[in-house]
């Protein structure tokens, strides 16, 4: 049985602004690192928390970083889609 104190972080130290912006409603699908339940949210939801509960094993997982993250992919599509222009 897992204990309310399993952390797991997600970690990325990005600061870019972007053209090109990720839909915040699109639906994603997480893992649980723990128990690899699959947990279904928007990538909106999940940038605005800073952590979140498996609701199969209560793992708390931690989110820090994910807007750094979001920034970094969106950097990199700007960067991609100017190399097709």
């Amino acid at each position: 049985m897992a204990n309310n104190r399993d952390h797991t972080r997600v970690t990325s130290t990005v600061r870019s602004t972007s053209r090109y912006r990720l839909p915040r409603n699109r639906p994603i699908t997480i893992t649980c690192p723990q128990c690899r339940t699959k947990i279904h949210q928007t990538l909106g939801t999940l940038e605005r928390q800073s952590s979140f509960t498996c609701p199969s094993c209560r793992c708390v997982i931690e989110q820090e970083g994910l807007s750094s993250a979001i920034k970094e992919t969106e950097h990199m599509l700007d960067k991609f889609l100017d190399t097709l222009r």
